[in-house]
């Protein structure tokens, strides 16, 4: 097989841990606003049972308590998870990286350990940071290094995904 573009991708867990996190974000988007809002619920409820007129303190404080927690995971809850996921894909990603071997029907990740087929059809998300692109299938976040092109470049990459699955790159 003839292929396009070539890249060899070596990652570390603060750049897949950023990458995993922007993943998270935008497919959770939802989820996050719904986090906030009972956040915000949970402060002014509590604000209310403090200084309103039953100066309710006990169960003020509570709420504010759950409000202050909320707010905590809607702000810090992307990074635990990305952590996460790092130690569950940290044995998988070889330490001196994988080689990505393009072509205009497939994306194969290769590694001296395992060979991986990852076809544009199974893409169903790609977000980018400012070194990475991070391919979206499954559950899983397939980094790609924007810097680690042998043949062809970041450039063509965008152009290929966008052609190949444009639903992916919205």
């Amino acid at each position: 097989m003839d292929y396009e573009l070539e890249n060899h991708t070596a990652i570390e867990k603060e750049t897949y841990c950023a990458l995993h996190e922007k993943a998270c974000k935008r497919l959770q988007r939802p989820m996050r606003l719904l986090m906030l809002a009972l956040a915000v619920w949970f402060l002014v409820l509590g604000t209310i049972n403090i200084f309103g007129p039953s100066k309710q303190t006990w169960d003020g404080t509570l709420w504010m308590v759950i409000g202050v927690l909320a707010l905590l995971a809607w702000y810090k809850g992307y990074y635990i998870f990305s952590l996460r996921a790092w130690k569950a894909q940290k044995n998988s990603i070889p330490r001196d990286g994988f080689d990505w071997l393009i072509s205009s029907e497939q994306m194969q990740r290769v590694s001296k350990d395992s060979k991986m087929t990852l076809r544009y059809a199974q893409v169903n998300h790609v977000v980018e940071t400012a070194d990475m692109f991070g391919l979206i299938s499954g559950n899983g976040v397939f980094p790609v290094s924007k810097n680690g092109f042998t043949k062809g470049d970041a450039e063509q990459f965008r152009a290929l995904l966008r052609e190949k699955c444009p639903k992916a790159c919205r």
